[in-house]
């Protein structure tokens, strides 16, 4: 009687201060059997309580022997043959032998030392990948608990956003890093135009072996969130989770096209100035491209043109009164208003088609539309030869300013001031005024 509730306090002394890799192993009965002779050197008697309580200070409290423990799946029985190999041979050297507390020390000191360098030889565990997924590969053996852990992550996984353009090709692989069992069962779900992992909220799409989920040509009725499902023997591993956005082409080409757009606002197509070049505000105020600016001087030029001729054209009257009808010569007859219209006058040098120059006498009378007719004929020459001289910038010209300035001498001296004009007023020179 008195046996049993000894072995029994020794048994509660083992245990109740914390559990090892010594306990995991080591049959209390076995222990019993160890710490039968340890002596109190101090005392000089024999105390099975404190060769308990050196087991587990050795053994159970030392973190290097724990982490040695942690070995992975199927070495535990390694472990446990370590460990006997240092205790058993001790055990039966001391069995019925009285010996000092201090050999006791020594003793399992170094057995626990032996146990750390051959344990920690052995395969450890191939590690937990987080973080999801239930990874049995990744298990590790746990001296406290005595017994395997398994890489604690939940089974969804945080979702993955896909954004992909209309009518694209779209893939959505169902991979995980950790090793997976042969005999796997893989199941694709989808829900509809939302981002979920509400399991109510799926339908199944494929059940089978197929990791991999292909889109041909991505549209908008597409969107929506993908689920990806891996099972063995009946017991999910992982969901894995895809979320699709699909960009339609017209929004794609449409922000294509403003983004153009606004480069093509200022000079050079920047938005920005260039570092040491002109502020934003004072860019505004540099000239077109030189192509665009000759058009448009080409163009003002030619309708100012076209505008002289139509006023000159509706300046002379329809029809003429009797009296100067009278009043002229008899060749006078001769020229009708259509003629005087088209710029015609009783000249000789009507077949020249040009107004009569300086210093060139007439015995004709004075003609009131002779002025007219010069004036118009000067006037137009000068914009016909603005005209042709702005045709000169798609050439090239506006490219070099010396160039342009010469351009526009050579232009400017074929004008003649209309100050300086002397027409040929009927038999007498004056100067029009």
């Amino acid at each position: 009687m008195w046996k049993s509730v000894v072995w029994v306090l020794h048994v509660v002394a083992l245990l109740s201060p914390s559990l090892g890799c010594y306990q995991c192993f080591v049959d209390v009965r076995d222990s019993l059997q160890l710490c039968w002779g340890h002596v109190l050197t101090e005392y000089n008697i024999r105390n099975v309580d404190s060769c308990f309580r050196k087991l587990d200070r050795i053994f159970n409290n030392d973190e290097r022997v724990i982490e040695a423990g942690r070995v992975g799946e199927g070495y535990d029985e390694q472990l446990k043959n370590i460990l006997e190999a240092e205790i058993l041979p001790m055990m039966e050297e001391f069995d019925r032998k009285l010996n000092n507390d201090t050999v006791y020390e020594q003793r399992l000191q170094t057995a626990a030392d032996n146990f750390i360098a051959a344990a920690s030889k052995l395969p450890g565990v191939s590690g937990c990948f987080p973080p999801c997924g239930f990874q049995e590969a990744g298990a590790v053996y746990n001296c406290i608990t005595c017994q395997y852990d398994s890489c604690e992550f939940p089974l969804d996984c945080p979702i993955k956003h896909i954004q992909v353009m209309e009518n694209s090709r779209t893939r959505m692989q169902c991979d995980v890093p950790f090793l997976l069992p042969l005999d796997i069962e893989v199941v694709w779900r989808y829900a509809a135009e939302v981002k979920t992992q509400q399991m109510g909220q799926f339908k199944d799409v494929t059940v089978g072996l197929d990791r991999l989920y292909s889109i041909p040509s991505a549209s908008p009725h597409h969107q929506g969130t993908y689920q990806c499902e891996i099972y063995a023997d009946r017991r999910s591993l992982v969901r894995l989770y895809y979320h699709l956005t699909v960009t339609p082409q017209v929004v794609a080409g449409h922000t294509e096209l403003q983004e153009i757009f606004d480069l093509s606002l200022l000079p050079g197509g920047r938005m920005v100035s260039g570092p040491g070049g002109p502020p934003l505000f004072l860019s505004l105020f540099l000239l077109p491209p030189p192509a665009l600016l000759s058009v448009c001087l080409t163009a003002l030029l030619l309708l100012l043109f076209l505008s002289l001729w139509a006023m000159y054209w509706w300046s002379i009257p329809e029809d003429m009164s009797d009296g100067e009808q009278a009043t002229g010569d008899d060749d006078s007859s001769e020229f009708s208003v259509k003629d005087r219209r088209l710029g015609l006058r009783e000249s000789p040098y009507l077949t020249s088609g040009l107004c009569v120059p300086a210093g060139v006498s007439s015995s004709k009378t004075p003609n009131p539309y002779l002025f007219t007719c010069t004036l118009a004929d000067t006037l137009m020459l000068a914009v016909g030869a603005a005209v042709i001289g702005s045709l000169g910038y798609n050439t090239g010209v506006i490219d070099d300013p010396q160039k342009h300035e010469n351009a526009w001498r050579s232009v400017k001296g074929r004008v003649p001031d209309p100050s300086s004009l002397t027409l040929k007023c009927g038999d007498d020179e004056q100067r029009c005024t």
